[in-house]
């Protein structure tokens, strides 16, 4: 059984800790921020307020279910602290970058090769399949969908508990792929092998800038730069993860991410061990996860998957 309050307070150090580092991590290497569209956060949080202040008052208290002022501020609350989040992650990503560690992709394509997998391969035959190519590319974008899809779904069903515990591992996954990529980064096979320019408008422009000096964080430009291990692998083992068990649900998040983790191979630039470094980022967190935030039925509040947590109401 999970131990609701530990998880959540296991996913708000990691969103501190990561906060804390890039203050650090700026002032060393002089960054600078254009917040841009990251400014719908704070509207996002004054709504969140609203919303709460709303279910406090008198007029509002006989609303219940989906029309609970309160039940709208905790779907609020929970996609500002998402979101919050991934602007401290993407601060982070670009720390982690711009630390410039010497590439490894050629490591990564020996290791592809004695898989027996070619990524010049994998290439080419999307060049030869254009309809194939567009299909991936709208599966890939499921990813950043299903986080909040993923979220708000657990939250209204009640499930707090499995909804602190995808938290926790999500923030600890992308938190430990961008300390990896910062030691031991790859270009991507796009780069790698001549299909982008690094001068070309691309979704990792910012990769090779990052790495040559330049020093603003753009936050208006949500580039994935981590390549070894995929987030987008380790995302979709925890969206599966996250609805175990439910019925109806849990078959097509199995689909779905499989092939979401497939597209993430050419639509995201991803060497086929970086989605298996995903996987098992996301297979160790799983298991660490259920060492630290399962506790014994004795010692917790009872756990079904379902009411366990503030009412929403």
């Amino acid at each position: 059984m999970i131990d609701v309050q530990r998880a959540f307070v296991v996913s708000a150090a990691i969103f501190l800790a990561l906060v804390m580092a890039d203050v650090v991590g700026m002032r060393a290497a002089g960054f600078a921020i254009a917040w841009g569209s990251s400014r719908v956060l704070i509207g996002v949080a004054l709504a969140c307020a609203v919303v709460h202040c709303a279910g406090r008052a008198q007029r509002y208290r006989h609303l219940r279910g989906w029309l609970s002022p309160n039940a709208w501020g905790a779907a609020l609350g929970t996609l500002a602290y998402i979101g919050a989040f991934v602007v401290a992650a993407s601060i982070f990503q670009a720390i982690a970058v711009a630390h410039s560690a010497p590439l490894v992709d050629d490591a990564l394509i020996r290791a592809d090769a004695a898989l027996g997998f070619s990524w010049p391969d994998l290439a080419r035959w999307y060049a030869s399949h254009d309809g194939a190519a567009h299909l991936s590319q709208c599966v890939y974008l499921l990813w950043g969908v299903e986080i909040v899809l993923t979220a708000m779904f657990l939250l209204w069903t009640r499930r707090m508990a499995a909804l602190g515990e995808f938290l926790a591992l999500f923030y600890a996954a992308t938190a430990i792929a961008i300390v990896v990529s910062a030691y031991y980064p790859a270009t991507n096979p796009m780069f790698h092998f001549g299909l982008v320019a690094q001068g070309d408008a691309s979704p990792w422009s910012l990769f090779y800038p990052l790495r040559n000096g330049l020093r603003l964080i753009d936050l208006s430009q949500h580039q994935g730069l981590v390549s070894m291990p995929s987030m987008h692998a380790a995302g979709a083992v925890l969206f599966v993860y996250a609805v175990r068990g439910i019925r109806g649900i849990f078959p097509i998040s199995v689909a779905v991410n499989a092939a979401v983790s497939f597209t993430a191979l050419y639509c995201g630039a991803h060497y086929l061990v970086d989605i298996l470094g995903g996987f098992a980022l996301a297979g160790g967190l799983i298991v660490v996860g259920r060492l630290l935030l399962y506790v014994r039925p004795s010692d917790a509040v009872n756990y079904s998957g379902v009411a366990n947590g503030p009412s929403l109401r």
